[in-house]
């Protein structure tokens, strides 16, 4: 019996937008065309904070460069926090109200991390369920996660999956976001990667086929 198609939500990277975020998951979407449809979220507000390799590659004449929420704090020996957590979680909310019903989150960077406090907020019963498993791509645990023990008292029960660069200057938080999610449920990918999101040909097929793994489960929504 054919199963019908994913609906995957995807959350982009600060000082990117939707149509970067395509072009960055390429690899992965043209590999999924059959069975999965993404569906990608501009953020709310202009950047404020944003690469200058990415502002090489993706000019402000063409594209525009976004964010859910505003960093604090980088460099500091408290650690990055966000600004506008709740304001970032009522926008995706409203997007999941008129453009859902969705299976799955799937972000890069500070939209990993905006997957993460969703789900957490979604298993503390803060906010409706409307996923069943997440997929991150070098997210990056610190002091925001750390003002959130309400959120991540325990571990994120989901099916979920992370990519880790090996060459990310940030590995080490992306190691720790991974601990915020059941170890029974999570499956960890390691790239040769840096920070961005993976086109490794061996980790895109084992993406495909958690994916393929999520569209043969049962819903429990």
């Amino acid at each position: 019996m054919a199963h019908p198609k994913l609906r995957v939500l995807c959350l982009h990277g600060n000082g990117c937008d939707s149509e970067i975020f395509k072009f960055q998951l390429s690899t992965l979407t043209s590999k999924t065309k059959d069975s999965v449809e993404f569906v990608f979220l501009d953020g709310l507000a202009p950047s404020t904070m944003i690469d200058p390799v990415l502002l090489k590659v993706f000019p402000k004449t063409n594209f525009n460069h976004l964010q859910y929420m505003t960093i604090t704090g980088v460099g500091s020996k408290d650690g990055m926090r966000y600004e506008g957590v709740d304001t970032a979680v009522d926008y995706v909310l409203k997007a999941v109200a008129s453009l859902g019903p969705f299976d799955g989150l799937l972000g890069f960077s500070q939209g990993s991390n905006l997957a993460t406090i969703l789900i957490g907020r979604a298993e503390r019963g803060m906010i409706p369920k409307h996923w069943r498993f997440v997929i991150t791509m070098n997210g990056s645990r610190s002091r925001w996660a750390d003002e959130m023990l309400d959120v991540f008292a325990s571990e994120l029960q989901i099916p979920s999956l992370h990519v880790i660069g090996e060459a990310d200057p940030l590995k080490a938080d992306t190691e720790s976001l991974t601990e915020l999610y059941s170890a029974a449920l999570r499956t960890v990918l390691r790239t040769a990667e840096g920070h961005k999101p993976t086109r490794d040909q061996e980790a895109v097929a084992k993406i495909c086929a958690f994916l393929s793994e999520q569209q043969q489960a049962p819903s429990h929504l």
